[in-house]
């Protein structure tokens, strides 16, 4: 179960939900889906919808009995109102812990560290912890740092795995920010060194031991601009708050044996390009071009289609009015749609998929090697990590649900297409040949017929041709 609080009315149509704004759709959310450690994908998934007042509804989820019985677990249920594609994963974790009962101070990066309040009445001999979070731009790439603050940034959170509790009754760990109270440096022996401010708390119930998730949004977004020169420093506390003494709660903070890292999400709109799952108002201009305004942002997306031989090449220049800053071969927020390339984010777990509009689809990794990726947008289209025998990267290949497959050079540059993923021996497919600045030179189909680029001194397109196999 979970809320959406929004103004806009929600209807169950189909197995969709529809935002309305009066009689106009703002908003369609598409089919829940399901997927289990195997990558066997369903939708056998029911809901129903409670309107708890004027702007809050509740959406419970039943998952299908038969698909669970089957399932390798864990599974992983699609239940959350946020935008998947373009999210990005990172953060540095520390951890001081003190003991206010002793004044005992513990700086930890690894390991595990405990919550602790002896006395209900009492704040003065609880043990709790300072929480020390960097986001670095170096780290999470220029791209993800130039779209977090020049797109819409749209979530963030921390998640804490919990290890163990006490709490037999409804108990609460409260997130709060710390800055500084004047100019000298905080020291948390000195509580008048620093102040700090309530942002959230989540509730521990016995025998529950679970992943706190702690909502961050508005403090990364105060900060947000810094991101753009060198990185975010937040420093939270964290205390557990209870109806009863001598409580106490244990997380993880990775690094050995004992359990998973805290996670930092950064969530933002990939609002380039046009995507199935947003709706837009269509300009045409003639049959060979259209423009589209993106309901959701606002983005101006130019289509103008140069050719197609209703065979297998086509070519389509693509224009995004919120990348006119990103200057390539093609021009100022032009691209064409073969200009397809994946880019690899914190340590192979997680791949970005640039598509040749300009969108970004963001593909999560499934196992332990990190060999097998799944689309955060939905479609259920997965990306094999192909290695060599010294364990480089060799290719990768993009299995599509629409039944094509898309092979990526070790650069992660789109190299061939083809066209009937389970018989690629066979298969009809168009071949991409790129220099290695990325740069398209041809494409050519597997019957003969070919495009070709050329470029001018100034590494801008030129001129282009297009020969028919006759």
């Amino acid at each position: 179960s979970y809320y959406i609080d929004t103004f806009l009315r929600i209807e169950r149509i189909g197995n969709k939900l529809y935002f309305f704004n009066d009689k106009d759709i703002i908003y369609v959310m598409n089919d829940y889906y399901m997927y289990d450690s195997l990558n066997s994908i369903s939708t056998d998934i029911d809901y129903y919808i409670s309107v708890i007042d004027n702007d809050t509804y509740k959406i419970d989820v039943i998952v299908s009995d038969e698909y669970l019985k089957t399932a390798a677990y864990p599974v992983v249920i699609d239940p959350e109102i946020t935008v998947r594609d373009g999210g990005v994963t990172d953060g540095v974790f520390t951890v001081t812990t003190l003991d206010k009962n002793t004044d005992d101070e513990v700086f930890l990066d690894s390991g595990t560290f405990t919550l602790e309040n002896r006395s209900i009445t009492t704040t003065n001999d609880d043990k709790v912890a300072y929480f020390d979070v960097s986001i670095l731009s170096d780290d999470i790439g220029e791209a993800n740092a130039n779209n977090l603050c020049k797109t819409q940034f749209m979530y963030s959170n921390i998640t804490l795995p919990t290890l163990s509790t006490n709490v037999n009754n409804e108990s609460s760990v409260v997130l709060k920010s710390v800055t500084k109270s004047g100019e000298s440096e905080i020291d948390y022996l000195d509580s008048t060194s620093f102040v700090t401010s309530e942002i959230t708390r989540e509730y521990l119930y016995r025998p529950s031991v679970f992943d706190h998730k702690f909502d961050i949004y508005n403090l990364v977004k105060e900060n947000l601009s810094s991101l753009e020169d060198s990185s975010i420093n937040l420093k939270f506390e964290l205390s557990l708050d209870s109806a009863v003494s001598n409580k106490t709660v244990t997380y993880s903070l990775g690094g050995d044996a004992v359990g998973d890292a805290p996670v930092l999400k950064l969530g933002y709109l990939s609002d380039a390009g046009l995507a199935n799952y947003y709706t837009y108002e269509s300009f045409p201009v003639s049959e060979d071009v259209n423009i589209y305004a993106a309901h959701n942002s606002g983005n101006i997306t130019l289509l103008l289609n140069d050719y197609n031989d209703n065979c297998y090449l086509s070519l389509s220049h693509i224009y995004n009015a919120n990348r006119k800053h990103k200057n390539n071969f093609y021009g100022n927020g032009y691209s064409i749609n073969y200009n397809e390339y994946i880019t690899t984010l914190f340590y192979d777990e997680v791949l970005l998929l640039t598509k040749g509009d300009g969108r970004e689809v963001t593909y999560y990794s499934q196992n332990e090697d990190n060999t097998l990726y799944l689309a955060g947008d939905g479609s259920g289209d997965i990306i094999r990590r192909i290695l060599d025998e010294d364990l480089n990267v060799d290719r990768y290949e993009l299995v599509s649900s629409n039944g094509t497959l898309n092979e990526y050079n070790s650069n992660g540059r789109l190299i061939k297409v083809y066209f009937d993923n389970t018989d690629l021996a066979n298969s009809d497919k168009i071949t991409i040949y790129s220099s290695s600045n990325g740069r398209i030179n041809e494409v050519i189909d597997s019957i003969g017929n070919y495009i070709s680029f050329s470029y001018n001194s100034s590494n801008l397109l030129d001129e282009i041709t297009i020969y028919k196999y006759d």
